[in-house]
């Protein structure tokens, strides 16, 4: 009975000691994202994204992060006809995220972060001049997974600024042409503990 007492007693000091190396907290940003393989070019859709997040230390220099997040991805473009009219055209897509990163430490102000993100599309829409076409989307894939890189400095002990490059690596659309998301984003990371 007493071995097990102190058994308890120091698994449960290990879990208390363990988990005081966890930080966490919330980030709230914009995006600005295209969609690669649709014929047109720029970072013309904006967006919000929305984070929770939890980080722990390796070692001095390198850290592990997971989040979870919302993200808003799409395009948006405008085609000008022979005629002097113009088509607006715009893809709005949601998604559920978990973004899984390792983070390098460079020095008190900067770090460099990379990893993966699983995302699952929530909901989607699209518009030709104001009107939805949102049918015309049935063939997207529900499941999206991308690269991603950041930069990330410092403002002060409880805040961080984030800049982050995320570029899917499977296709929005299983038939062809094949359609990537590509998003760029800045959040503002709050950090709890």
């Amino acid at each position: 009975m007493k071995k097990n007492f102190f058994s308890i007693i120091i698994i449960l000091f290990c879990f208390s000691s363990f988990s005081q190396n966890f930080k966490g907290g919330i980030a709230l940003g914009i995006t600005a994202s295209q969609i690669d393989g649709d014929k047109n070019s720029g970072y013309n859709k904006l967006g919000f994204n929305l984070r929770t997040f939890v980080k722990r230390n390796f070692t001095e220099k390198w850290q592990g992060q997971l989040e979870i997040g919302f993200l808003q991805k799409g395009t948006k473009f405008t085609e000008k006809l022979d005629n002097d009219g113009k088509i607006e055209n715009r893809i709005n897509l949601n998604y559920l995220e978990t973004p899984i990163l390792i983070n390098y430490i460079f020095s008190e102000k900067f770090d460099f972060s990379f990893g993966i993100s699983p995302s699952y599309l929530i909901g989607f829409s699209s518009e030709i001049n104001k009107v939805d076409y949102t049918d015309d989307l049935d063939k997207l894939n529900d499941f999206d997974a991308s690269a991603l890189v950041s930069v990330n400095y410092k403002l002060t002990e409880k805040f961080l600024l984030n800049i982050r490059m995320n570029y899917s690596f499977l296709p929005l659309k299983s038939i062809t042409p094949f359609w990537f998301n590509n998003c760029i984003s800045t959040c503002l990371y709050y950090q709890i503990n």
